[in-house]
C-alpha cells in the first residue's frame, strides 16, 4: 500500500469505534457459529487482537454483541503475540 504502519493505523483510528463495530461479517459467519454451537456447545471462543486504540476493543465488543447478543461471553481480546499461549 506504500504507507507506513503508523499511517495505516491512523486511517483506521480515524473511524473510531464505529469502524470496528460496523465491519461486515463474512457470508458464512452464521453457519460457522451454528456449527460450533452444535458440535462444541460452550467449548469454543472468539479470540481477537485489538489495536492499541481503546476504541478498537469497544468496537469489537459491540460487533460481537450485535452478532451474538449482549450476553455472549465466549471471547478473549489479547495481543496477537499471546494468542499462541491459549
Amino acid at each position: 500500500m506504500n504507507i507506513s504502519s503508523s499511517e495505516f493505523w491512523s486511517k483506521i483510528d480515524e473511524g473510531g469505534e464505529n469502524f470496528w463495530a460496523n465491519l461486515p461479517e463474512f457470508p458464512w459467519t452464521g453457519e460457522l457459529i451454528d456449527l460450533l454451537d452444535r458440535d462444541y456447545k460452550d467449548n469454543w471462543m472468539i479470540l481477537s487482537s485489538p489495536s492499541i486504540n481503546p476504541k478498537c476493543m469497544s468496537g469489537k465488543m459491540k460487533w460481537l454483541q450485535n452478532l451474538l447478543g449482549k450476553g455472549f461471553r465466549q471471547f478473549m481480546f489479547t495481543p496477537a503475540k499471546y494468542k499462541r499461549l491459549l
